[in-house]
């Protein structure tokens, strides 16, 4: 068997899990509350609910990489990327806590009715890391396994 062809069905599945994660960073973006935006945002509440949603879908997302498939099976192929898969496990966690605090500075901003402009800074800066992660793991499946990864 091709050694891609062994990787193959897990780099779907990564693909479509990164597809629905940037599905629902696309949709926290444009609902994102705005004193100038009218129209259908969500309410300081929803949001609150809506990152708490996104944190569980990436710490499935996560918890997937975490328990083993390509990311450890390039690194069996390739020894020389498991510093760089160390890197990016580690990450998961750094991650996750940032997630956590912009989900309490949410609610805590919903509680004293204060603006969430500089949240949503806070969580543009989030989805930029975590997207730059995204882009390292693919980069780490591709020295690995020879195979170019578009997500």
């Amino acid at each position: 068997m091709d050694k891609r062809d062994d990787c193959l069905p897990y780099v779907l599945h990564m693909r479509e899990e990164h597809r629905r994660l940037d599905d629902l960073l696309r949709h926290l973006e444009h609902e994102w509350p705005s004193e100038k935006q009218q129209g259908a945002t969500l309410t300081p509440r929803q949001l609150a609910e809506e990152l708490r949603a996104l944190r569980t879908m990436i710490r499935g997302h996560f918890r997937e990489e975490d328990e083993g498939g390509c990311i450890d099976e390039a690194v069996c192929r390739a020894p020389g990327l498991g510093h760089e898969a160390d890197r990016l496990e580690h990450e998961h966690q750094e991650l996750l806590c940032e997630m956590d605090e912009i989900i309490r500075t949410v609610e805590s901003a919903q509680a004293k009715h204060t603006h969430l402009r500089s949240v949503q800074n806070r969580f543009a800066k989030f989805e930029a890391r975590l997207h730059e992660h995204e882009a390292a793991e693919s980069r780490l499946i591709e020295q690995a396994f020879g195979i170019e990864v578009d997500f």
